[in-house]
């Protein structure tokens, strides 16, 4: 059952923690990192979700609560086109509505920093969830480019 945008409010105004590792790892020629929420509303089970195709440089941040991107960020990649056919450039955010679900999106004035962690903590901030977990770059092992 997906989540009214309601719902999605209330999860996102009290907050959440990641105290787990948040792991970049290959899988095929992507890269994909995740890891649970914890201390969340109403007990949901809830994820953190990284995306990264160094083929193309896209990055993408997505906040996953019922099977639902109830927030996302594409931080580089190809222009997203809203359901009034508006193009957005990357940076754009996603945010979940009752009525298009995760295909609103909007440019943030917020994603101002150039390394993927500082980008995943600006993305947090706005979700309300406080990082108190590892962080592990493949790239700091001459992996990601």
């Amino acid at each position: 059952m997906q989540p009214s945008a309601a719902d999605v409010e209330a999860f996102l105004q009290f907050g959440a923690v990641v105290r787990g590792e948040f792991r970049w790892i290959r899988c095929g020629p992507f890269w994909k990192a995740q890891v649970s929420l914890e201390d969340t509303y109403e007990g949901a089970k809830a994820k953190l979700v990284g995306t990264y195709n160094p083929k193309t440089g896209n990055l993408s941040y997505a906040l996953i609560w019922a099977g639902c991107r109830i927030r996302g960020l594409d931080r580089f990649g190809p222009p997203h086109p809203n359901p009034n056919g508006e193009l957005l450039p990357c940076p754009h955010k996603h945010r979940w509505s009752d009525r298009e679900r995760d295909q609103w999106a909007y440019v943030p004035a917020d994603i101002t920093a150039s390394d993927r962690h500082g980008v995943l903590l600006q993305f947090l901030a706005e979700c309300n969830i406080r990082f108190d977990g590892l962080y592990f770059e493949a790239f700091e092992q001459g992996q990601l480019l």
